[in-house]
């Protein structure tokens, strides 16, 4: 097959698993003797020689990520900047003649880009929807609806926000997207939009993965001297993070269990002061560590030396990759069934699943597990096993061309 894959990111840049799954698809079936074109912006941490050819980094993104230049940019080339990233798709159709266009994440690009892909190759567009981009409106309203932090830079903008309202205002609505057909990571998302009034006229859902390749499984050594917790992932509210604290303090101090919390990611400033200040309030400060962004290459180690995953997250996940990732990796898991999430954290079969921001029962759960080995061991072994079969890359990527295959 000929493929044209359509993404706002493509890694090694990247914002997060979305971009993820569309790099690690399009390698699987470039492995397969597909062939595959992918359309991008021009983000991207790659120097040199180092691109491989059919990469097109070309679009150009509706607002500047640094936010320094936006309203420069809205002014002057907007419209132009919007007119070449149709043209670079138009051309791109035209010169490779795909047998199908596949569109991943849009955020931050014009709704235009899939509708003209639609118009092109009618019946010939697939959606794989990971977030929640749809839903979304388009990046410029939402920077100049959008007050700045710093007050000096928030006059011009307010003085300049009416002028450029009314400037989309007067803007050509994009078409309805026909979303003729639609692929989601989970039941939960084919649900959530079409609840939201985006339903594909055929719809299916392929089940996200994770590449396990760089996670060697290993089976827990119980009973552990020390426990080991783990989280990863966006340090912000919705994730629940801030649960984490209390939830040591429960373990060290109630129960007598010695733990220690090592926290992955990064996010803003304000909130990570604030988990810095639940630290020293809740007297947990030499056992938890806060080891900040990591690169994806340095994941695994911090895997193979957890003992439990916390999956504390409030917010309706689309998918779940981090506990996949340690599931693939032998590490039991103890969180929120979210959103999609609730397709992976079955509880007590692959997965200690507790409510939604509540420290006391995370604690419980954690403490559950500490004391019961078996239940430990068996949770590890059937959530590596469904993992397997069906929460990898290649299981991903057999899906969407089994899909292309059998509808086309």
């Amino acid at each position: 097959m000929k493929l044209l894959f359509i993404s706002n990111y493509f890694p090694p840049y990247g914002h997060g698993g979305y971009e993820e799954w569309c790099y690690e698809v399009a390698h699987h079936l470039r492995e397969q003797g597909d062939e595959i074109i992918v359309l991008t912006s021009e983000q991207t941490d790659v120097t040199g020689g180092d691109e491989p050819e059919w990469v097109q980094r070309k679009l150009h993104l509706e607002t500047s990520l640094s936010g320094t230049h936006n309203a420069w940019l809205f002014f002057t080339q907007r419209q132009q900047r919007e007119a070449a990233n149709l043209a670079e798709l138009t051309g791109l159709i035209e010169g490779h003649q795909p047998d199908f266009v596949v569109v991943w994440g849009m955020w931050n690009l014009s709704k235009r880009l899939p509708a003209l892909a639609e118009q092109i190759m009618p019946n010939r567009v697939v959606y794989y929807i990971g977030d929640y981009w749809l839903t979304l409106p388009n990046q410029h309203r939402v920077y100049w609806l959008t007050p700045t932090k710093n007050w000096l830079g928030n006059l011009p903008k307010m003085l300049l926000r009416r002028l450029a309202l009314y400037l989309l205002s007067r803007d050509e609505a994009p078409p309805q997207l026909q979303l003729v057909h639609t692929l989601f990571p989970t039941a939960f998302m084919q649900d959530e939009l079409a609840s939201r009034g985006f339903k594909g006229q055929q719809s299916a859902v392929v089940a996200g993965g994770v590449d396990v390749t760089p996670y060697q499984y290993q089976e827990p050594q119980l009973p552990v001297e020390k426990l080991n917790l783990l989280y990863v992932g966006r340090l912000m509210a919705d994730k629940g993070v801030h649960i984490l604290i209390p939830t040591l303090a429960e373990l060290v101090h109630r129960y007598q269990i010695p733990a220690e919390l090592v926290i992955v990611g990064s996010g803003g400033a304000e909130y990570e002061q604030r988990l810095r200040e639940l630290v020293v309030e809740a007297d947990v400060a030499s056992r938890v560590v806060l080891a900040g962004r990591q690169e994806k290459g340095a994941l695994p180690a911090f895997y193979a030396r957890a003992d439990m995953l916390l999956f504390p997250t409030i917010w309706e996940e689309p998918f779940g990759r981090v506990p996949v990732e340690a599931m693939a990796n032998g590490v039991v898991v103890v969180g929120c069934a979210t959103g999609g999430a609730a397709d992976i954290l079955q509880h007590e079969q692959t997965a200690l699943v507790v409510p939604v921001d509540d420290y006391e029962a995370m604690a419980k759960g954690i403490k559950r597990l500490y004391e019961t080995p078996a239940l430990w061991r068996r949770l590890v072994t059937e959530a590596y096993e469904r993992v397997q079969a069906r929460f990898t890359t290649k299981q991903m990527a057999r899906g969407i061309r089994g899909y292309l295959e059998k509808v086309f």
